[in-house]
C-alpha cells in the first residue's frame, strides 16, 4: 500500500481515538461548567446556584435561578428577587425587590420574606420603611395605586424625628437597603427609587471547603438530590471529594480536532444550552 494512504490512515485513526476520548467527558460535568445565559449576557454563577441552562444536580435545593424578561431572579418564601449580583468567593448575593423595581407603589404590601435556612443579611444593611395611607410632614409621593387603591406613600428619613401621625397609617413595608444608598437618601443626594433599586446583599449559609477542594482538583461542584449529599462532577465520573486528575482538552488541538471536539460537545450539553450556543455564535 503506498505509504501516503498509510499515513491518512493513521491519520483518521488518531482523530477517531482523539474524538472518542474528548467524548468521554461525563455530561454532568459539562453542563455544570457552562455559565448561565439569560437575555443577551452569559453570567458566571456557579455552586450552588442552578436554573436556565443549568440543571438541578449542577446546586442545591432553594438556590434555583430564572430567566424571566431577560433578568435573572430568584424566589423566595413566594417573593421574586432581581439578581443584580453574585460574588461565590464572599458568597455574597445581591438582590431587588422585583415588586419594587423603579416603583414604589407595589401590587401587594407586605414586608420583604427571606429564606433564612440559606440566606442571612451580609454586613451593611438597613432596613427602610415605606408608609402608605397616611399624611405626614416628609417625603410624600401622591397618588400610588396598591391593590387599586389611591394612597400617599412617604419615608422618614433616619435623621428625621418621628411624625406622630405615622401611627394612623393604614399599612407599612420594610424593605432592606444597603447603608451606603441609605445615607445618600438621608442627605438627599439620592431618590427613594434609586435607593431600592440599588438593592441589598445577602450571605448563604453553605461552607465553602468542600467546593473549593473539588474546583482546585479539577472538578465542578453539585449535588446528589436522592441522598441529600455534595458531589464533584469530575471528567471522567462523579466524586465524593475531589478529581484524580485535572480536566481540559490535550493541547495544540488541529482545527480540524478542534471541530469534533466542539461537535461532540454541542451533542452532549443540555438541550437549551446548544439552543442558546447556535443562536450567540451562528
Amino acid at each position: 500500500m503506498c505509504p501516503h494512504y498509510l499515513s491518512i490512515i493513521f491519520f483518521l485513526t488518531f482523530i477517531f481515538n482523539t474524538q472518542t476520548s474528548l467524548c468521554a467527558n461525563d455530561i454532568r460535568y459539562i453542563n455544570c461548567s457552562l455559565p448561565v445565559y439569560c437575555g443577551d449576557q452569559s453570567i458566571e454563577i456557579n455552586y450552588p446556584f442552578w436554573g436556565v441552562n443549568r440543571p438541578d444536580y449542577c446546586g442545591q435545593p432553594g438556590f434555583q435561578i430564572e430567566c424571566q424578561e431577560g433578568v435573572p431572579k430568584i424566589n423566595m418564601m413566594s417573593n421574586t428577587f432581581r439578581i443584580l449580583h453574585i460574588n461565590s468567593t464572599t458568597q455574597t448575593l445581591k438582590v431587588a425587590r422585583d415588586d419594587f423595581w423603579s416603583t414604589i407603589c407595589p401590587a401587594y404590601l407586605f414586608n420583604t420574606p427571606l429564606d433564612f435556612t440559606r440566606f442571612n443579611y451580609a454586613p451593611g444593611q438597613r432596613n427602610l420603611t415605606l408608609y402608605y395611607g397616611c399624611r405626614g410632614s416628609y417625603i410624600v409621593y401622591p397618588d400610588c395605586f396598591v391593590n387599586d387603591t389611591s394612597m400617599d406613600v412617604f419615608y422618614a428619613p433616619q435623621s428625621a424625628p418621628v411624625d406622630p401621625l405615622i401611627v394612623r397609617c393604614s399599612s407599612s413595608v420594610i424593605v432592606p437597603v444597603l447603608e451606603t444608598a441609605a445615607q445618600e437618601l438621608d442627605q438627599r443626594r439620592n431618590t427613594i427609587n434609586v435607593t431600592l433599586d440599588e438593592g441589598f446583599e445577602l450571605q448563604w449559609n453553605l461552607g465553602s471547603d468542600q467546593c473549593n477542594t473539588c474546583v482546585n482538583s479539577g472538578g465542578f461542584c453539585g449535588y446528589n438530590s436522592t441522598e441529600s449529599l455534595f458531589v464533584c462532577f469530575c471528567r471522567d465520573q462523579p466524586n465524593a471529594i475531589e478529581c484524580s486528575s485535572s480536566p481540559g482538552p490535550p493541547a495544540g488541538l488541529s482545527p480540524l480536532l478542534r471541530y469534533y471536539n466542539l461537535t461532540c460537545f454541542l451533542e452532549l450539553i443540555h438541550p437549551e444550552t446548544r439552543a442558546l450556543y447556535y443562536l450567540w455564535h451562528f
